[in-house]
């Protein structure tokens, strides 16, 4: 997310508040990458079984085309439709279904200045509270006058809504919108409005009409995934480390540069428990790594705070069970490697704003996940950030290796850039991954991998969780976001 003004307000926030200062008493966040997988209900949709859906199309002014809309959230899209790539991700063990509501039809923006032509910057924190009241209305509004039966979308019993997307026909950034936690939060709402038929909305997953492939990633918050990457180049907790953007989790719905045919990675499924994982305890000479998304083997090297995950991503092609997704995976893609550093895990009890202060990924050489590139250019950690091309290059292919560094020991950084399998703070592992074949028995690959040097495992301290975010009371954060919206306000005069 790009948040200049929230940068502004932390730099304030940062001169006034002590990091000591306790913070309020608040209840589980809404999204932390499966770091408490069980909290389905307030926080989280169900990611199990056969589970209904219900989709707002939100229409504002004259009416638009809504058949792209329709035919993607069709549960009869066997294709390339919102239910087959949650199937297909989940290896089946997920499928949802959704239903499209009457349209909502708004002649003209309900939403207050500077924000009256329903148009929402990504990242502008400032419109949560009037994005909050348009959504309370849309709601009401699809319960009193169009006959939705909320009762219908929680089929497990447990008085919260199953999933609730929302389409707007207007220029809005993407958000997965916590209207439970807001409406206990902000003035001037209360859990009543989000209550309809017994049954309360949890969060909402808002996108803009032509955006298609982001209505699986906000969808994706909803089920408990965090974003994975750092637009912002800003970490509240690391100020030293650098500036620059971070992906992070590459090649993930979750993480940077997505598509709309981009799979979730290793990480996620492994978190979501939809991944056969394969721990590697001892050398294996010539393991086998089939397409994960044909098999949904991922192996493992090493455990507790800090190991790899590996799994073998080959795109796509007309006939595969999995087609389209990840069909836009360049070349014939090959083992992709991500390091996780459980350390690094989003803190399970952030609400909204800790969380938009704070990221897994903001840290760019200690975060959540960190994408090894095969190529050890380290592009994705560049000064210019992102690798905005299609590298095939980042996986791991015939003749690529990642092994230990006896020899370089320091901690990677901006100046100690060294593909290597040592920890992130330099210590060796022994794991390896070498004697890669990814073209002899296509489109399955070979490889040798070495497991972590007993010795070593789990030396990497536990996380305490959180940092100056995890400091900062709410009542101060949201004071904050009121700040940014005078800012806005101001702006506004002035432009007019």
């Amino acid at each position: 997310m790009r948040r200049p003004l929230l940068h502004q307000a932390l730099a304030i926030l940062g001169t006034l508040i002590p990091a000591t200062l306790a913070a309020l008493p608040a209840a589980a966040g809404y999204i932390d990458h499966l770091s408490d997988p069980s909290d389905i209900g307030r926080n989280k949709v169900p990611r199990t079984g056969t589970q209904r859906v219900l989709v707002l199309r939100v229409e504002i002014g004259t009416p638009p085309d809504w058949s792209e809309v329709a035919g993607f959230y069709d549960p009869g899209n066997a294709v390339d439709g919102f239910t087959r790539y949650w199937e297909v991700q989940s290896l089946g063990v997920y499928r949802p279904e959704a239903e499209l509501a009457p349209v909502v039809h708004y002649d003209t923006c309900p939403m207050p200045a500077p924000h009256d032509d329903c148009v929402i910057d990504r990242g502008d924190v400032t419109a949560l509270e009037p994005a909050l009241a348009l959504l309370r209305d849309a709601l009401r509004r699809a319960h009193d006058e169009l006959g939705v039966d909320f009762s219908r979308y929680d089929q497990n019993g447990d008085g919260w809504t199953d999933g609730v997307a929302a389409i707007i026909n207007t220029d809005v950034g993407g958000i997965a919108l916590p209207v439970a936690e807001l409406s206990e939060t902000f003035p001037g709402f209360t859990p009543a409005d989000f209550t309809f038929d017994g049954v309360r909305v949890n969060a909402v997953a808002v996108a803009k009409r032509s955006d298609t492939r982001n209505y699986l990633h906000e969808f994706g918050h909803l089920l408990g995934f965090d974003d994975m990457y750092n637009e912002s180049a800003l970490d509240i907790s690391f100020p030293d480390f650098g500036w620059e953007p971070n992906p992070g989790s590459a090649w993930s719905r979750m993480g940077s540069g997505y598509g709309r045919f981009t799979s979730l990675n290793a990480v996620d499924r492994v978190k979501a428990g939809w991944a056969t994982v394969v721990p590697v305890t001892s050398s294996l000479p010539a393991a086998v790594v089939p397409p994960v998304l044909e098999s949904g083997v991922v192996y493992q090297l090493g455990s507790g705070n800090e190991y790899f995950l590996i799994e073998n991503r080959r795109p796509s092609t007309v006939g595969d069970a999995w087609y389209p997704w990840d069909s836009d995976i360049p070349g014939r893609g090959g083992l992709a490697v991500y390091r996780v550093s459980d350390t690094h895990k989003p803190n399970p009890t952030f609400t909204i704003i800790p969380r938009l202060l704070e990221c897994p990924n903001c840290n760019e050489f200690g975060p959540f996940i960190f994408f090894e590139q095969a190529d050890g250019l380290f592009e994705y950690q560049s000064e210019a950030g992102f690798d905005h091309e299609k590298d095939e290059a980042d996986f791991f292919q015939t003749g690529d290796e990642l092994v230990s560094r006896p020899d370089n020991t320091l901690p990677v950084s901006r100046t100690n850039l060294v593909l290597r399998s040592n920890y992130l703070a330099g210590a060796v592992t022994g794991a390896s991954v070498r004697n890669v074949d990814s073209d002899a028995s296509y489109p399955d690959v070979v490889a040798t991998l070495d497991p972590f040097t007993p010795p070593l495992c789990g030396r990497i301290p536990a996380s305490s969780g959180g940092g100056l975010a995890s400091a900062i009371p709410l009542a101060v954060a949201f004071a904050a976001v009121r700040w940014m919206a005078g800012q806005r306000g101001v702006r506004a005069r002035a432009r007019a």
